[in-house]
């Protein structure tokens, strides 16, 4: 009996090797599955980060141009004006030459 007993503590021990061979691959693999959801977070993070800068860098280049267009648009405003000006203070010498002549 002692045969049989020793056959079935080999036994025993082969299945605890195996059970604990298993549970460690089963880990092994929750693990590796756990990591390759990982990189690829990691990967949609730099993604949405690479596009934020180009997104960031178009707005960038958009408000510039329009800065630009509204320079321009400025001083061509600021151009009329000073033509107004110079119209209206030609207008107002002409009325009072005028006025000047008519009280002599």
């Amino acid at each position: 009996m002692s045969k049989q007993s020793s056959s079935g503590q080999q036994f025993t021990t082969i299945q605890q090797q195996r059970s604990l061979y298993e549970d460690s691959r089963i880990k092994l693999c929750e693990k590796m599955v756990q990591n390759v959801h990982n990189v690829g977070s990691l990967c949609r993070q730099i993604i949405k980060a690479s596009r934020t800068n180009d997104i960031l860098a178009h707005s960038a280049k958009n408000f510039a141009t329009q800065i630009d267009a509204q320079i321009n648009a400025g001083e061509t405003n600021l151009k009329k004006w000073h033509s107004t000006m110079a119209n209206l203070n030609e207008q107002l010498n002409q009325i009072e030459h005028i006025v000047d002549e008519q009280s002599i």
